[in-house]
């Protein structure tokens, strides 16, 4: 299980272009690297062994888009809905915006919600789904009350996935793997820590700040289980396309 990475890179060194006997050194340097987009590295060397002390200019190589699978896919919609939620869960007409109730101490509740679609077993492909967070509440901490208080530590989303057995709340049982959002939640969520988290069964793993996501961030969770590939057999976490 591993946590969001960037496009894997690998830095080699840029070759220099024969520079013509009237350009001077500059003129040779600067055409070597021109329109790369470049790393610092070790100091190179110049003709009579002495060096310039100006770091090597490697260029990146990105990761490129995988080939189009064309094996078969899915046919039927892919749906939330009170079939497989809590009871304090709540969906819009399409059943693609999903909140939960807010009010009358439900505040303090975790609410959860399991989709329609999901991987069988011996699967051998990748599932991936996306969520964007469209608002986040301050809900007062009682709403009758003429001391009432906007509450700490009162936001938590997470996001991943859990098998049909399992619990709807990633983290209360050993059947699930997925990631926190690390919105600072200790007090409604005892037992998590209070910055981004990964989440493998009922065990929270250290912080990983590149889990970190919030209002407006689009996350992708990603499961891989084709092991004949690189990242095989892991979960990974993309915000914003990262």
């Amino acid at each position: 299980m591993e946590g969001a990475k960037e496009p894997s890179k690998e830095a080699v060194d840029l070759p220099s272009p024969p520079a013509s006997e009237s350009a001077p050194p500059q003129q040779a340097e600067a055409i070597g690297a021109k329109d790369v987009e470049m790393v610092d590295a070790g100091a190179p060397s110049v003709a009579g062994g002495a060096s310039t002390g100006k770091p090597e200019e490697p260029v990146f190589h990105e990761e490129v888009d995988c080939e189009e699978d064309n094996r078969a896919r899915v046919n039927v919609d892919c749906k939330f809905g009170a079939f497989d939620s809590t009871l304090d869960t709540n969906f819009d007409d399409t059943n693609g915006i999903i909140s939960s109730y807010s009010t009358e101490g439900f505040q303090y509740l975790l609410s959860g919600v399991r989709a329609s679609v999901g991987a069988k077993p011996g699967s051998k492909h990748n599932f991936v789904f996306e969520v964007r967070i469209v608002e986040v509440l301050s809900v007062l901490d009682s709403p009758c009350n003429a001391q009432a208080h906007i509450p700490p530590h009162r936001h938590l989303l997470r996001v991943g996935f859990s098998t049909a057995d399992g619990g709807l709340l990633l983290g209360s049982s050993d059947l699930g793997v997925g990631f926190d959002s690390g919105l600072d939640h200790r007090m409604y969520a005892p037992g998590t820590s209070a910055a981004p988290t990964i989440i493998k069964g009922t065990h929270i793993a250290p912080n990983v700040p590149t889990a970190a996501f919030g209002l407006n961030d689009v996350v992708a969770v990603v499961l891989n289980l084709d092991e004949s590939k690189e990242h095989g057999n892991t979960i990974s976490l993309f915000k914003n396309g990262v």
